[in-house]
């Protein structure tokens, strides 16, 4: 189960390399348009980017759907998209806005527990997250290594 729980993490950073710098934008309010020969009204691009995060969400409910069946079986299609929801605005009050790190954020949510960044015990985690002025896809790889080396290293990998 733990070497599957790695691999799975290797397979996740791989898949995501191609995507890293796809900014995830969460819908909010419109921004103003760049001036471009092609004018974009401020509605068409708050369309256009409430699609694509709602691909993001549906794409990454399936797959989480696929790789944490028992734990999703509970939640249901519905509620494992509404916990994705609640994962990217945790992951961008961190400052994760690319789709790979929120993924990765995700994934790490699922494999150790909501919260997981709050547990006394893994103060490091917490320490990685909150470091200022570091680039955020340094901090998420950071973050991803340990839990793997950790991971590696634990007979029990519930004590992570």
């Amino acid at each position: 189960m733990l070497l599957v729980r790695i691999q799975q993490m290797e397979d996740l950073s791989q898949r995501l390399l191609k995507d890293e710098h796809q900014s995830l934008v969460v819908p909010v309010a419109s921004a103003p348009a760049p001036r471009t020969a092609l004018v974009v009204r401020a509605e068409q691009a708050q369309a256009l980017r409430v699609s694509q995060y709602l691909a993001f969400e549906k794409e990454t409910a399936q797959w989480l759907l696929e790789e944490f069946p028992d734990h999703c079986a509970m939640l249901g299609e519905n509620g494992v998209r509404d916990k994705v929801r609640g994962l990217v605005q945790v992951a961008g009050r961190y400052g994760f806005r690319s789709q790979a790190d929120a993924m990765r954020f995700i994934f790490i949510s699922f494999l150790l527990g909501p919260d997981f960044e709050l547990v006394p015990e893994r103060d490091w985690i917490k320490e990685i997250l909150d470091r200022k002025g570091a680039d955020p896809g340094a901090r998420m790889d950071e973050l991803f290594e340990q839990i793997a080396l950790r991971l590696e290293t634990l007979e029990d990998p519930s004590l992570l």
